[in-house]
C-alpha cells in the first residue's frame, strides 16, 4: 500500500493530474487505453483518500456549496439551491453548457439562495472554442452583482487568467500567469481561492498548480440574493466580456481549498463527488 501510495503521490506531484500522467510513471508501466488509464488513476487517487493519505472536500462536510454539472441536461445546482437559468443562445450539449461568444447575453444566470464568503473557492472545468478575440474579459464562473468575485480570462492581459473584481479592486494589473495556449477539445480546471486567514490571499490554480497567487484588497462576501453568472464576468458591467466555448462544470465551496485538495480536485475530474467512508460512493464510469 505505501508504495503504492507513493507512486500515486509523484503522479499528483508531477501536477498534471490525468493529462499527460504517464510522464510520472514508472517506464514498465504501459496502457494504451486512455479511458482505462482514466479509471486506474481516478481509483487510485480514491485509495488514497480513503486511506487518510491526502486530503479531499467531501461532498457531506459542507464545503461544496454549489455545483452545475449539465450532466440531467439542466443548468439546475445539484448541491444548493442556486438553480440556472440559460438565457440568449447559451444551450446545454453533452452534458456540457455551450456558449457562442457572439453576445454577454448568452449566459447562464442563478441566484444564492444562502450568504457566501469571504472565504471561498471557485472552480470551473472548461474549453476554450478560441483563445482571441472572441474570449475577452467573460468568465466560466462568477458571483456577486456591483461587487463581485471571478474567474476571468483575458481582461486586464490578453491570454491571461485572472481573478476578476469590481474596478479591479482585487485585481493586480498581471499576475504574472502564464499566457493560454489551450482550446477546445482540451479541457482547462480553473481555480481561485480567497482566504482571510492568509492575509487576505488569493491563489490561482490550473489544472491542478498554482498559477498564480497575490495580496490585494480585501476579501468580500456575498449576500443571498446575489447573482452566479457563466459566460459575462459581472452581473452590474457585462457589456463588453463574454465567453466562447464550453463548461463541463462549475463548483463554489465555502472554504479556501489547499493546494493538495485542488490537486486531488484535478486528479479526480468532474462529475465525482466523493462520501465519507460510511457513505455511498457516486459512481463515476
Amino acid at each position: 500500500m505505501s508504495q503504492m501510495c507513493g507512486w500515486w503521490l509523484r503522479v499528483l506531484a508531477c501536477g498534471k493530474g490525468l493529462t499527460g500522467w504517464e510522464a510520472c510513471l514508472p517506464k514498465e508501466v504501459t496502457m494504451r487505453n486512455r479511458k482505462w488509464n482514466e479509471k486506474v488513476s481516478r481509483l487510485a487517487v480514491l485509495a488514497l483518500v480513503a486511506a487518510g493519505v491526502v486530503g479531499f472536500p467531501l461532498h457531506s462536510d459542507g464545503a461544496l456549496a454549489h455545483r452545475w454539472s449539465f450532466n440531467d441536461g439542466t443548468a439546475n445546482d445539484s448541491v444548493g439551491t442556486a438553480h440556472g437559468t440559460l438565457y440568449g443562445t447559451a444551450t446545454i450539449v453533452d452534458n456540457r453548457l455551450r456558449l457562442s461568444g457572439s453576445s454577454e447575453n448568452n449566459r447562464m444566470e442563478a441566484t444564492l439562495g444562502n450568504a457566501l464568503g469571504p472565504n471561498k473557492t471557485l472552480v470551473a472545468w472548461c474549453s476554450l472554442s478560441s483563445l482571441k478575440p472572441n474570449n475577452a474579459a467573460g468568465s466560466p464562473l462568477s458571483v456577486g452583482n456591483a461587487s463581485f468575485d471571478a474567474i476571468v480570462y483575458g481582461e486586464r492581459t490578453g491570454g491571461q487568467w485572472m481573478n476578476g473584481s469590481e474596478n479591479w479592486s482585487r485585481t493586480p494589473t498581471t499576475n504574472g500567469g502564464a499566457l493560454e495556449t489551450l482550446v477546445a477539445p482540451d479541457e482547462i480546471m480553473m481555480v481561485i481561492t480567497y482566504d482571510s486567514s492568509a492575509a487576505n490571499k488569493i491563489k490561482l490554480y490550473r489544472n491542478g498548480v498554482l498559477y498564480a497567487e497575490h495580496n490585494q484588497g480585501s476579501l468580500i462576501s456575498h449576500a443571498a440574493g446575489e447573482k452566479v453568472l457563466i459566460g459575462p464576468r459581472n452581473w452590474s458591467k457585462w457589456d463588453d466580456g463574454y465567453m466562447n466555448g464550453y463548461i463541463n462544470e462549475a463548483r463554489i465551496y465555502d472554504k479556501a481549498l489547499t493546494a493538495s485538495e485542488i490537486a486531488v480536485l484535478y486528479a479526480l475530474g468532474p462529475d465525482l463527488l466523493v462520501q465519507p467512508p460510511s457513505g455511498t460512493l457516486i459512481s463515476f464510469f
